[in-house]
């Protein structure tokens, strides 16, 4: 469907899902296009390079990705590298380079213990722009782009880059403001680097 216009494109999945959903049937769809995957599947398994990185259900996939490679793959996240400093029954805290602390749920891959290298993915709509005592990272914006009810700033901090996602309001932040950003909704997700 690469061809098609995106409204067209759009109409063509509805009408496919319709059709294998009335059939009852299994089908399988192999697509380049994550919005997509996740608008016509029940299950999705991310493949690279012929490995597969994960199979789950489109939710799973997009808030709980098992890699950084599905983190980065599937819509638009921020993965820094963590060292793991402390696990205990259901959450982990974890260490960025800069010092940043955040817990996380564990992970479905596996057991986490402390010392682990692992990367951490923070989903663009879960950030916002922060009171600086709620803040975890302080930057500047250096682009906005806008995408009609919402927004996508591209924050300098430090040696990272962050993308952050909001509604588009009339006060919205301009290039080259100071900010500070923090975890508002969803949580961070732990993910084999």
């Amino acid at each position: 469907m690469s061809n098609l216009d995106a409204k067209l494109r759009e109409e063509t999945r509805t009408q496919i899902r319709r059709v294998q959903t009335e059939a009852g049937i299994t089908s399988i769809y192999v697509t380049h296009d994550q919005a997509e995957a996740m608008a016509m599947s029940d299950r999705i398994a991310v493949l690279d390079a012929g490995r597969v990185h994960q199979i789950a259900s489109p939710q799973t996939i997009y808030h709980r990705p098992a890699t950084e490679f599905v983190a980065r793959f599937i819509g638009r996240s921020n993965v820094s590298a963590v060292v793991v400093l402390a696990v205990d029954a259901d959450s982990a805290r974890v260490g960025l380079a800069d010092g940043t602390e955040l817990t996380a749920p564990l992970p479905d891959f596996g057991p986490v213990t402390a010392g682990d290298r692992l990367a951490v993915s923070l989903r663009p709509e879960n950030l916002d722009f922060v009171a600086p005592e709620h803040g975890l990272f302080k930057g500047h914006i250096t682009e906005v782009e806008f995408t009609g009810a919402t927004s996508t700033y591209t924050v300098a901090s430090g040696d990272r880059t962050l993308h952050v996602t909001i509604a588009d309001r009339v006060d919205r932040p301009q290039v080259g403001d100071n900010v500070c950003v923090g975890v508002t909704s969803g949580q961070p997700w732990l993910v084999q680097s």
